[in-house]
């Protein structure tokens, strides 16, 4: 499993990937998926969506990721990786999932899966705010569940 940044556009969480890269194959367009996104700071929060993912291949990089660079390494960083991501790849696959159920859950765990029923896929953490994530994610899902349940330490 390798780490895959998201960005949350108001709407829904956007994922950004090579077009050749083995969870791109794994998912199909209108595939239902689970997402959870989770921060590695106590307390232990994790967010956990469902929602059908929509596949397209867009021409050079994303917004969005480009958006995730500049967030994860600060502007100028951001930018540079990007150029390079733009020399390795002429396309890029956008995984758009818009939540349709969502719940926060407390956890001890700090890794983030879509999962398609017959596969996981690791995306990174660094959701930065959870809760105001969790807060704006519950405004547009169509289905809601509070913070109730909890998971033991191991």
């Amino acid at each position: 499993m390798v780490p895959i940044w998201f960005h949350w556009d108001g709407r829904q969480i956007v994922l950004g990937s090579p077009p050749n890269a083995p969870k791109v194959g794994v998912l199909l367009d209108n595939s239902n998926v689970a997402l959870t996104i989770d921060r590695d700071e106590f307390p232990y929060h994790a967010l956990l969506i469902r929602g059908i993912a929509h596949i397209e291949t867009v021409e050079g990089v994303t917004p969005e990721y480009e958006a995730c660079a500049e967030r994860y390494f600060g502007e100028e960083q951001g930018r540079e990786w990007v150029e390079n991501v733009r020399q390795m790849f002429t396309q890029m696959t956008r995984i758009s999932v818009r939540p349709e159920w969502v719940t926060q859950v407390m956890t001890p765990y700090t890794c983030v899966y879509i999962d398609t029923g017959e596969h996981r896929v690791l995306v990174n953490t660094g959701a930065g705010d959870l809760g105001a994530l969790a807060a704006q994610v519950f405004r547009v899902s169509t289905t809601r569940r509070p913070l109730r349940a909890c998971c033991p330490k191991t």
